[in-house]
This record gives C-alpha cells, sequence and structure tokens, in this order.
C-alpha cells in the first residue's frame, strides 16, 4: 500500500492534495483526461487522478519483473521517483521520495530500499514512557531491493518535548530480503512538561558509505501514557484510565486492543453505569465517528507486580457527563505471569456513590464489539449456567473465541445482544436511552440468533442499590480461547483465582457473647471466629496497656467459615480488655469488658 500526493505538470504540489511523513511518492494528478459520465471523456484533478498513474505504473514494473512480490515493485517505484523538494520548500520532505518516474524504476536495478519494519521502545516504568525518562529505541531493518554495504542510520525529531541523543550507528551490509533486527539504542530523552498521550514523530535517516543511497523513514511514539499495556503468554491489551478496556481512545486508538495469540478480536470495550432513560455515564460510541467522553481520569493508571500478577490501578469520576451520577469509580485490571492463566484477565471496578442521597436502580454493564477474522460473519451467544457473554466467527472453525464472565453474585446478572444490521446499531446510532435499556433489560433470549453479521453485547449486572458515601464492587473475566469449551476453561479458571483472591483480601470477624462477660464458671466466654480462609489461628487477651493476659489459642489450624470457641475468664479481673485475633500474618480486634 503506497500514499500518493497530487502534483501539477511544473512538479508543484497541487492546493488540494495531502502531504506528510506517510506519503511515499508523488505523481501527476492535476488536468488528467479521464472517462466521465455519460460515454464521454473530460479532465479530473485530485489525488484520485494521481493514485491510479501509480497504480498502473505498478503493473507495468511487475509485468517486466515477474522476479519481484508487489511490495518490492512499490519500493522500486518509490526509490527511482525524482525528488522535487527544491520545487516544494515548505513541504519537503512530506510528498515522499518525489515524482514518479516509470522510465527509471524499469531501467535501474541497483538501488536498495530499506525500511523500518518493527520499532522497540523501552523504559523502566512498564512501557508507558513518562515524562522525563529515558528512552531505549531499536529498530528492525528490512532491505526490500539491492544489497547496500556501509549503511549509516541515524535518528532525529523536530519535537521540542523530546532530545535525541547517541543518534548514528553503523550497520554495514544488508543483503537484499535481508531483515537485520534490534538496531540500536538510540536514546531519547522526554521533557518532563510534555502533555500526556502527546504522539511524537520521529524520521529515520539511512545513507551509504560511498553515498549513492539515500533514503528515510519514518515512526511515532506516544509518550507519557495514561494508558498501560498488559501481555501475558497469550493475551495483549491495555488497561486505561477512563473506563475503556483495550484502547483509551474511540476509533481502534490508544492501546492494543484485545489480541488472542496475536489475533486482534476487539473493536470497542466501554463502561456504561446508568440508572435512568436520561442518566448513563459512559464512554461508548455515540456513532462511529463520537463517543459519550463522561469519565474523565481523576489518578492516571498506575502499575505494581508481583512475582505472580500483573495489576494496573486507575480512578475516574463521571464529570464530564452534563447529567452525572456523581461517582467515583476505582478500576483495576489484573493478569496472571503464568502460562496456565494466560488466557485471561481481571476487571474490577468499584463504583462510589458522592452523594448524600442513596443512589437506587443503578446498572452496571460493559459495552463489547468485537471484530473476530470476519466482522461481518460473527455471532454471540450467552451461557447462562456459566454467565459467560461470548463472540466467534461463523467461518473458519479454527477462529479464536472471546467472552466476558460476570464475576460478582451479589446482583443479577445482564446480556444483551446487538448487531450492525438490526436493532439499536443497525442506524449506525447508540443513544443513551439504548444504553440503558442494554443495561437494565436483564438476559435477553435471542443470543444464538445474532450470527453471520457484525455483533456486540452488553454484559453486566442490575438493579443495584449504594448508600451515600458507600460503594459497589463488581468484576468481570476477560478471556480469548481456541474454541468454546477453552474459553469456558479459561473463565473458569479466572473465577477461581477471583474468588480465591477476593476471600484473601476480607477480614475475619471477631465478635463475643454475652460482652460485658461476668466470669462465674468454665467457659463464661463464647468467642466466634468467622474466617474467610483456611488459616492457622492464635487468640489472645491483652489489657488496655497492651500487655499480654492470657493467651487463649496458639497456631491452631481452621477451615473457612464459622467457629464458636469457649473459654474461662474466671481469673480475669474486672476492666477493658482487647481480644487479638491473628490468622495468617494478619490481626483483627474485639474490644471486651469483664465486670465482677
Amino acid at each position: 500500500m503506497l500514499a500518493v500526493a497530487n502534483v501539477k505538470a511544473d512538479d508543484i504540489k497541487s492546493s488540494s492534495s495531502k502531504f506528510g511523513s506517510v506519503v511515499a511518492l508523488s505523481a501527476p494528478g492535476n488536468n488528467i483526461i479521464s472517462t466521465t459520465f455519460s460515454n464521454s471523456y473530460g479532465f479530473k484533478s485530485g489525488t484520485s487522478m494521481a493514485t491510479p498513474i501509480v497504480s498502473s505504473a505498478a503493473a507495468l514494473v511487475k509485468s517486466y519483473r515477474l522476479d519481484l512480490s508487489m511490495r518490492q515493485v512499490g519500493e522500486l517505484l518509490r526509490v527511482t521517483a525524482d525528488n522535487i523538494d527544491s520545487k516544494n520548500l515548505s513541504y519537503a520532505g512530506k510528498l515522499g521520495k518525489g515524482r514518479l518516474n516509470v522510465f527509471r524504476a524499469l531501467t535501474e536495478r541497483t538501488l536498495p530500499s530499506v525500511r523500518i519494519d518493527n520499532v522497540l521502545a523501552k523504559d523502566d516504568n512498564g512501557g508507558r514512557l513518562l515524562a522525563g525518562s529515558i528512552i531505549n529505541v531499536y529498530l528492525d531493518l528490512k532491505n526490500y531491493l539491492q544489497p547496500v554495504s556501509g549503511l549509516r542510520v541515524s535518528l532525529r525529531s523536530d519535537d521540542p518535548n523530546v532530545s535525541v541523543f547517541g543518534n548514528v550507528l553503523n550497520v554495514n551490509s544488508i543483503d537484499a530480503l535481508e531483515t537485520k533486527t534490534m538496531i540500536g539504542p538510540f536514546s531519547i530523552q522526554v521533557g518532563r512538561t510534555i502533555p500526556e498521550n502527546s504522539s511524537v514523530e520521529f524520521r529515520v535517516d539511512l545513507s551509504s558509505a560511498d553515498g549513492q543511497y539515500q533514503d528515510y523513514d519514518f515512526f511515532s511514539l506516544d509518550l507519557n501514557l495514561d494508558y498501560v499495556n498488559i501481555n501475558t503468554e497469550s493475551l495483549a491489551t491495555t488497561a486505561t484510565s477512563n473506563g475503556r478496556m483495550g484502547y483509551s481512545y474511540q476509533g481502534r486508538s490508544g492501546g492494543q486492543g484485545f489480541e488472542y495469540k496475536g489475533n486482534q478480536l476487539l473493536y470497542e470495550a466501554s463502561l456504561m453505569i446508568g440508572t435512568s432513560r436520561t442518566q448513563v455515564s459512559n464512554n461508548t460510541r455515540v456513532n462511529e465517528n463520537e463517543a459519550d467522553n463522561h469519565f474523565v481520569k481523576t489518578a492516571s493508571v498506575r502499575e505494581s507486580q508481583t512475582d505472580t500478577t500483573v495489576v494496573a490501578n486507575s480512578e475516574f469520576d463521571d464529570s464530564g457527563n452534563r447529567s452525572p451520577l456523581n461517582i467515583t469509580v476505582r478500576n483495576s485490571v489484573t493478569a496472571r505471569k503464568d502460562a496456565e492463566n494466560s488466557k485471561y484477565v481481571i476487571a474490577e471496578y468499584e463504583v462510589i456513590n458522592k452523594n448524600a442521597a442513596t443512589l437506587s436502580n443503578v446498572y452496571v454493564g460493559l459495552f463489547n464489539d468485537w471484530d473476530i477474522s470476519d466482522p461481518a460473519a460473527n455471532a454471540t451467544a450467552y451461557d447462562g449456567l456459566n454467565r459467560i457473554a461470548y463472540a466467534y466467527s461463523t467461518k473458519n472453525g479454527g477462529a479464536p473465541y472471546a467472552g466476558v464472565k460476570l464475576l460478582s453474585s451479589t446482583a443479577a446478572p445482564a446480556y444483551y445482544p446487538l448487531s450492525n444490521s438490526s436493532g439499536f446499531l443497525s442506524d449506525g446510532a447508540f443513544t443513551v436511552a439504548e444504553k440503558y435499556q442494554t443495561l437494565s433489560s436483564g438476559v435477553q433470549e435471542g443470543g444464538n440468533s445474532v450470527q453471520r453479521t457484525d455483533v456486540a453485547f452488553v454484559c453486566g449486572y442490575g438493579p443495584l442499590t449504594i448508600p451515600p458515601n458507600s460503594s459497589v464492587k463488581l468484576a468481570f473475566a476477560y478471556a480469548g480461547g481456541d474454541n468454546l469449551q477453552d474459553l469456558r476453561e479459561s473463565l473458569e479458571k479466572a473465577e477461581q483465582k477471583y474468588i480465591s483472591r477476593t476471600a484473601a483480601d476480607r477480614t475475619a470477624v471477631l465478635s463475643t457473647y454475652p460482652n460485658p462477660v461476668t466470669p462465674r464458671n468454665n467457659n463464661s466466654l463464647a468467642a466466634v471466629i468467622n474466617l474467610p480462609v483456611d488459616a492457622t489461628v492464635s487468640l489472645d487477651l491483652y489489657n488496655v496497656m497492651g500487655q499480654l493476659v492470657k493467651r487463649l489459642a496458639a497456631n491452631e489450624a481452621m477451615s473457612t467459615g464459622a467457629h464458636t470457641l469457649y473459654y474461662d475468664l474466671s481469673d480475669v479481673g474486672s476492666g477493658i480488655y482487647i481480644l487479638r485475633l491473628k490468622y495468617n500474618n494478619k490481626i483483627t480486634s474485639h474490644k471486651l469488658s469483664v465486670v465482677r
């Protein structure tokens, strides 16, 4: 694929032509004779006239050089173009290598064409390329045409937010169709005042030692990111600061989407929270070109790692909504590092009510638009037994499956299938009222009938009630699978890990009766210990000075659940005491009165 600019007969850029680093070459596009309506000829101008001249040149070169691939044909057209920068000083370097020269493309056979094949940017903050950091950039370069020796590679940028140093490297030689990997590093200092999510363009200049070959290529880096890319053995996805999953922005940008074993499965995923047909806070599409940008970050996503997990945490509110619910959302996305659990990530949302009054009739869900293989041949369905909404391709039996499992059991589930061929999305719009209906309609039947089309679905929970200054936590597992059974097994593992983690996060409950206690005989105190997990338990009685009075239990193994233990306090004097429970390196305490 080549981007073509339009120049006039004197090689001056036409006023109607686009320009920039994406342009590969230019071609005549002004007053070009062409067929017109009603069986006649006429003169037309524009890039729509310049492009077919390059296309026909490509066909001509291919017929003459059967040994070349079409990528090589394109590179040959590009490197044999005549430089016209001197006639377009304001657009130097922005009209590609020059104006197409078909004669040169057919007759010259000694030119190389070295292009960027891959860019790897490394830093010390999880790939977020933050303000003030130093980035090491490595390039993979591929030569599509003739060998080149004594190749020098340099890097520069005109953006004032970055500084490049150590920017000239000698690569020596690259043979025809050879790729040289990890050329570098080129070091880049990111300015401390650079705005978040700044896209910075870099130019790579290439030249041979004898000066016969000179070329350039461009790449861009998004710097000072407020999103975190997460990679496991099987998945690549992105945690954002605004309630979206996979991509930080509408239009599949600002992130990795949701890749399963190298297959991109996701078009859009975003959080929606609503209480009525007129109040839904979300960052979901309004149409293909616009979105409701209600969620505004209050804390950019931050990544933390343990030996077993990668966790990205962020916080945002709905201050971008003209009719806000006045909520704050804390979001965490967790991935596991081991291969056995590499096919899923867990997304958890804590919705906090900032109002003085209770929020009632709250629905929380995620809009998911999947594009698996051929998007026009997708299907969606719901597995009610396992609370899994999923999508798959109706073509190519081996195509991956994508699914979302509802992990929270505290609220009723919701699933609403959608497609571009019928229903809400068929007119290209997605209104607030329609979003609320998808959230609040429970589990809709007919999921298996939404197939062989471009599908999406909403899955979530509700209705919920959130008291003032209180919150609810809801969790979803995203996964990919080789088939439906593989998807189910991965999501089952996600659920087990989530249950185990949330149980470990819960605190044991310690209570006593009676309280106050009046010791008169043996077993005068009943201590009730409710454990969230199996644990080794110690129970001690302390006075208000922090001194140990009596050890009631020492390193006793107890199972998950409630245990009632009886103790004799006849040897304990009147006063206020602290009963301290220690289990699995955690401590909880309970105040106790003894009266004689």
